[in-house]
């Protein structure tokens, strides 16, 4: 599991729902984007890190997800959590939420983008094959001339 991160929604407009809204994730500079920041790792105590881990690895479970994915939690104010989504195919875009939670565990892009790879061959065709199909490519052998 990579870090958690979290939306700050403390910035959005005045009478705004907290939301990560349209505006928030494709208009650049506009009041719902500056609004909804995401901080990741996320600034919540470690007790709670882990009950929202075991809560999202349970949901994730519970869908049968394999390989990469994502799942959306919230917390009300009574401490309560809420599965808002699991998400099998989240955005991978190298500036998006998952890429940013791979970076704080000390991946860059190219890491993650050749961990899912890994794990869907691996599910796929095996682990010698994955382990195969992603190793370096050996250079070619200079040949001889008598």
């Amino acid at each position: 599991m990579l870090p958690i991160a979290e939306i700050d929604f403390s910035r959005m407009p005045e009478g705004a729902w907290p939301i990560l809204t349209y505006a928030g994730k494709w208009e650049t500079g506009s009041p719902d984007d500056l609004g909804s920041v995401p901080v990741c790792p996320a600034s919540i105590p470690q007790k709670l890190a882990d009950k929202l881990g075991r809560v999202a690895e349970a949901a994730w479970r519970v869908m049968q997800g394999k390989g990469y994915g994502r799942v959306d939690l919230r917390l009300d104010d009574q401490g309560r959590v809420w599965i808002l989504e699991v998400n099998p195919n989240p955005d991978l875009n190298d500036d998006a939420g998952l890429s940013r939670m791979a970076r704080v565990a000390g991946w860059d892009y190219a890491e993650l983008v050749r961990r899912i790879a890994e794990v869907a061959l691996r599910e796929a065709q095996g682990a010698k094959a994955a382990r195969e199909l992603l190793a370096p490519a050996r250079r070619p052998r200079a040949t001889r001339t008598a």
